[in-house]
């Protein structure tokens, strides 16, 4: 516990989920408020919005996500929004779950019946929150592809094959028929690199903590529209070719098609 807000550690890693920031505050800002969650409700599409909460942890995204939606008071006017989050450790969540007086954020009765029955659903609001435990790499497919993601699990040291090219390429290619959104709280070379290589367009996120920049990940269809996001651009571009960390996490030492498809993207040829 840090100044009255709950704090969990791996112990095989020994990291810190939200070692800095408050999550509640980190999840509005960064997730919620970034993506535009409740703007997207308020679209004139009979569609559910799908939004995948990756790394579920102790729920901080996933509530936020749904205290914002609850803060309409039941707009009757919103899309509804299928949440699903993906786990395969449901520990840090239990634990929490224990503790709601570190947790604030817990104090509802949608968590405890996702653990309890793997799904809950608002009386009020047009809200299902789907949970898909186990390996994420094959649990996916069994969701419908998504419109935004808030892509959260632990560092690329505990989970090495989520950040890496194939991962992305595969979460690309489901979301590639949308103009989906991901956003994440990393601002790595690799990671970013790993993206544009996926097809991934790849823009500036906002300031989180002691992180002066986040990163947005855009399909091509969410590239082709208004959606005022500050790509990187030549800057970066240069930055990446002089960096010793160019390679995507994951990358093959007899395979780097991966950089044709970094210095080719068609985000560094407008």
């Amino acid at each position: 516990m840090h100044e009255g807000i709950g704090r969990i550690r791996d112990t095989t890693f020994g990291e810190v989920m939200h070692s800095v920031n408050d999550p509640a505050e980190e999840a509005r800002s960064l997730y919620v408020e970034q993506s535009r969650l409740i703007e997207r409700l308020h679209e004139a599409d009979p569609a559910p919005l799908v939004l995948w909460d990756v790394g579920l942890g102790a729920a901080a995204n996933a509530m936020a996500a749904i205290h914002a939606v609850e803060a309409g008071g039941g707009d009757l006017n919103l899309r509804k929004l299928i949440l699903v989050s993906f786990e395969n450790d449901l520990d840090s969540l239990r634990l929490a779950l224990r503790h709601t007086k570190w947790f604030l954020h817990l104090r509802h009765a949608a968590p405890g019946e996702l653990l309890a029955n793997g799904r809950w659903s608002s009386g009020k609001n047009a809200i299902e929150w789907l949970l898909l435990g186990g390996d994420f790499r094959s649990r996916k497919h069994d969701a419908a592809p998504p419109d935004l993601i808030y892509f959260d699990p632990f560092s690329y040291k505990a989970d090495s094959e989520l950040w890496s090219l194939q991962s992305f390429r595969e979460l690309h290619a489901l979301c590639s028929g949308k103009p989906a959104e991901l956003f994440t709280y990393t601002y790595s070379t690799r990671v970013r690199a790993a993206m544009l290589a996926a097809g991934f367009y790849v823009a500036k996120g906002r300031a989180t903590g002691p992180k002066a920049e986040t990163t947005i990940g855009l399909s091509a269809r969410a590239a082709a529209t208004a959606h005022h996001r500050e790509l990187l651009g030549e800057e970066w571009l240069g930055k990446w070719r002089r960096s010793d960390a160019q390679a995507p996490l994951g990358s093959l030492a007899n395979d780097e098609s991966w950089r044709e498809a970094v210095t080719g993207h068609p985000q560094f040829r407008r």
